[in-house]
């Protein structure tokens, strides 16, 4: 895992903990389609983010293939597009804007370090 990490490639390290912003971040975009009667109070008090924590990454043998490989899994639980009851109600730019908040603009942990 440790030499798949370090492609910087495909994998950033970095310098501090974004948890915190990258939650208010998302938290002021929802107040933003809230305020906009784009998403309604229940629907924002459902997803909007609490005490978030990063992904965390491990791997899984490819026990298929004869090195052993392993395939990377970020495992993010409870992810706030999940949790919309009909999210195709919502505009195209707003679930897209979601579907970025959910995947590109995530981090996780691994071995004590956080990376994009």
């Amino acid at each position: 895992m440790k030499q798949l990490i370090s492609d910087n490639t495909k994998f950033k390290q970095l310098k501090q903990n974004p948890t915190k912003s990258r939650e208010e971040s998302l938290s002021a975009y929802l107040r933003k389609l809230r305020n906009e009667k784009i998403i309604d109070d229940a629907t924002f008090h459902k997803i909007l983010p609490s005490g978030s924590s990063p992904g965390v990454l491990y791997g899984l043998p490819k026990v298929h293939k004869s090195s052993c490989p392993f395939r990377p899994i970020v495992s993010s639980v409870i992810d706030k597009l999940y949790s919309l009851s009909d999210p195709s109600t919502l505009p195209r730019s707003v679930l897209q804007k979601l579907l970025e908040f959910a995947t590109m603009k995530s981090h996780f942990l691994f071995d004590g370090q956080y990376y994009d």
